[in-house]
């Protein structure tokens, strides 16, 4: 057993303490290059492990069933996959028809990120999404991960078309102008109600109005947060205060007034704009605004068997195009 003495105790204290002070940044740096170390061998093994993989069974025949659920669901089938041979880890999904969506998809150390890209009205949503430990994914997992994703997506779309369409509306202090551009779809809007009164505008805007208060919708952002109606009263060109003033000024019976000869290019909008509203509202769990829709129709001349009729051939038509 070595025996040192008080005063030799304190040299060698003191030699450690001299070391340690001049060789702090030293020692430091080795234990930072230890910790990264052990970082990024694992991170090296999980990038190789990616490449050896994708070169052998490329993302969009790994992801396969995923790819092609998404796809039915946010593009309708209609979406064509893009690989880039400078960076087999990312694949991109988009169609021509719906070319307001783009949806990427990016693998990397085995897990899957997706991200929508939507654009409503110019006004961009990017969502992303993470799915983790997917390098061996099942088919069941596939399914699940792009169940999940169009349900978040479908969520976001819905959230950002209210945001949008309310901050639209309700920042609309003047009508708008037509542009005089051929790719400008309100100039097609514009002209078909260029002959339309700013009062019977109101009233179109109203008549949804007065279907949506089935509902039980009262405050003014409950109605201009509604896509389909919010569209509407663009498209028609009319500022919400003067329809809502409308509406308080002269009561219901007006607008059934003001619409009994309304021609049927209009018509045929204002069927559309109300069963979209209807249909968002969810009819099944207000059954009272599916009576008001049709009653609200015959009394501007339109009976049950006529909406129908215009509503499913506006159906057929949107899928032979889409």
């Amino acid at each position: 057993m070595l025996n040192y003495s008080v005063a030799e105790l304190r040299v060698i204290r003191k030699y450690f303490v001299t070391f340690a002070a001049k060789n702090m940044v030293t020692i430091i740096l080795l234990i930072i290059l230890f910790l990264a170390a052990l970082l990024f061998v694992p991170f090296a093994r999980q990038l190789a492990k990616d490449k050896m993989e994708l070169a052998a069974n490329p993302i969009n025949e790994k992801f396969g069933i995923l790819v092609g659920i998404i796809n039915d669901a946010l593009l309708a089938g209609g979406g064509e996959v893009t690989l880039f041979d400078d960076n087999p880890k990312l694949m991109n999904l988009f169609s021509k028809d719906q070319a307001n969506i783009l949806i990427q998809f990016f693998y990397g150390t085995g897990n899957l990120t997706i991200t929508l890209n939507y654009k409503y009205y110019q006004r961009e949503l990017v969502f992303k999404k993470e799915f983790y430990h997917l390098r061996e994914a099942s088919i069941y997992q596939q399914k699940d991960v792009a169940n999940e994703f169009i349900e978040l997506c479908q969520e976001k779309i819905m959230e950002h078309q209210r945001k949008v369409s309310y901050e639209s509306v309700n920042g609309m202090k003047h009508p708008h102008q037509g542009t005089g551009y051929p790719s400008d779809p309100t100039n097609v809007l514009s002209i078909m109600f260029a002959s339309v009164s700013n009062e019977m505008r109101c009233s179109l805007v109203n008549f949804v109005v007065a279907i949506a208060q089935e509902a039980g919708l009262v405050a003014e952002k409950d109605f201009l947060e509604i896509p389909p109606l919010a569209n509407f009263i663009l498209s028609l060109n009319v500022k919400w205060e003067d329809c809502r003033q409308r509406l308080l000024a002269m009561g219901e019976e007006q607008i059934y007034k003001d619409l009994n000869a309304l021609e049927e290019s209009a018509a045929t909008m204002l069927m559309l704009t109300s069963a979209q509203t209807v249909s968002l509202l969810n009819v099944s769990n207000h059954p009272e605004m599916e009576s008001k829709f049709y009653s609200s129709f015959e009394r501007i001349g339109y009976s049950r068997e006529v909406v129908d009729q215009t509503l499913t051939k506006m159906m057929a038509m949107s899928q032979m195009f889409l």
